[in-house]
């Protein structure tokens, strides 16, 4: 029994040691577990900074892409800019050097119309006529700004031209403010103004006053049939009573277009022997082509009258071309783009 006990305390004793060094063995192994825990993290941790540092390193690279991209991209564009420059300024050389050449040329035009006295005088004529018809523009305007334009170009300081044309536009419809700067006109030392205020102011009335300066006019070559127009009755020319009084002085007339321009109105108002005789006179004058093609252009505005048309024909078969196609032109027989341009001649008032 002692036998046993003992041995039973044996076992518990070697147990009990047995446990000991196992659990001296687990603290001693322990510090190796933990030390292999360390490496384990420090392991780890290295992996995670080389990831970290290789993506690093790829955004790094990826960001050098980009700014070599870019870099390339401005160079780019900074070469383009270059090129567009280089050719703008190229283009703006052009552009000056042709400029230069289009100032030289008209230069060299201009010295040549100082030169040529005929280029400017043409160059002139085409700007009086451009000027003219501005005038004649604001005649027909509604615009009650325009009429005083013209009443300003009468009274004011405009060249002579230019006075006579606005003159010649005022409607007759009279302006009783005008009436003194028209008297004054009318002793102007141009002949067209002179004139053409002396005719308007009989058409509105001051006949008194006109009537005299119109017959010294006559004696200077000046047409005034127009003075007596009143206009267009179921398609026949009307006039004044006393027309016909001064048509008949004006017949005497030493100036061809003065007297056929008084013939015309005789044969508006169908006085048409004394009319004839006198375009007959004309047509029959061989030696001046102009006073046949004067003739003619007075025709114009008769040739529904029988014995007009008669006279038409005869100047259709004339010697000069230019007689003849202005003849045809009237009686429609040739279109005005179907013959050459006649030479100028007077034209005649309606």
């Amino acid at each position: 029994m002692r036998l046993v006990s003992m041995l039973s305390v044996l076992a518990f004793a070697l147990a009990l040691g047995g446990c000991g060094k196992k659990e001296e063995q687990k603290k001693a192994e322990e510090p190796n577990k933990v030390a292999e825990e360390q490496v384990k993290k420090a392991e780890e941790a290295k992996k995670a900074a080389e990831a970290l540092a290789a993506e690093e390193a790829k955004k790094a690279e990826e960001a050098k892409k980009a700014t070599e991209a870019l870099a390339a991209e401005e160079a780019k564009k900074a070469e383009e800019a270059k090129k567009a420059a280089e050719a703008l300024a190229a283009e703006e050389a052009k552009k000056a050097e042709e400029a230069a050449k289009a100032a030289e040329e008209a230069k060299k035009a201009e010295e040549a119309k100082k030169e040529d006295p005929a280029a400017k005088a043409a160059e002139e004529l085409q700007q009086r006529r451009e000027r003219i018809q501005e005038i004649y523009k604001l005649g027909r305007s509604t615009n009650p700004e325009d009429i005083t334009k013209l009443e300003e170009l009468i009274k004011g300081d405009a060249q002579p031209y230019e006075k006579a044309t606005a003159l010649r536009a005022l409607s007759s419809n009279k302006v009783e403010a005008l009436i003194p700067t028209l008297k004054t006109l009318a002793e102007d030392k141009d002949l067209a103004v002179k004139s053409e205020a002396a005719i308007l102011l009989y058409q509105w009335g001051e006949k008194e006053f006109a009537k005299p300066l119109m017959e010294q006019l006559l004696d200077q070559g000046v047409a005034m049939r127009r003075a007596f127009f009143k206009g267009i009755q179921d398609g026949k020319y009307t006039y004044e009573p006393e027309a016909e009084e001064f048509f008949t002085k004006a017949m005497g007339a030493k100036q061809v277009h003065v007297k056929l321009d008084a013939a015309l109105g005789m044969m508006h108002l169908g006085k048409n022997d004394v009319a004839v005789a006198a375009f007959k006179e004309a047509l029959a004058d061989q030696d001046k082509e102009y006073v046949r093609l004067t003739a003619v252009s007075y025709l114009a505005s008769a040739r529904e009258i029988p014995e007009a048309k008669a006279l038409l024909e005869q100047a259709a078969n004339d010697a000069s071309p230019k007689v003849a196609n202005r003849a045809k032109q009237i009686l429609g027989v040739i279109s005005p783009e179907a013959a050459p341009a006649p030479a100028p001649a007077p034209a005649p008032a309606p």
